[in-house]
């Protein structure tokens, strides 16, 4: 998968993997749940993130998750 660079030609500024984004939208997707909120765009992310992760993804920064996104499209 290539890399969605970030401003210094990498993806340092941003170290918060895609497992630490399914953890935290867990949460979130868990509490929109318990309050009967709509959570259509937070499942949708989460979906796409897992699938990611699940590909072999999960260790790489949320950054790389632009250039996953326009692999596909």
């Amino acid at each position: 998968m290539q890399q969605c660079l970030m401003g210094d030609g990498g993806t340092s500024n941003l170290k918060f993997t895609l497992s630490n984004a399914l953890k935290d939208l867990g949460y979130y997707t868990t509490y929109e749940s318990d309050t009967h909120a709509e959570h259509l765009v937070a499942s949708a992310i989460m979906k796409t993130i897992s699938i990611a992760s699940d590909e072999g993804h999960a260790d790489e920064h949320m950054p790389t998750m632009v250039s996953y996104i326009a692999a596909r499209n």
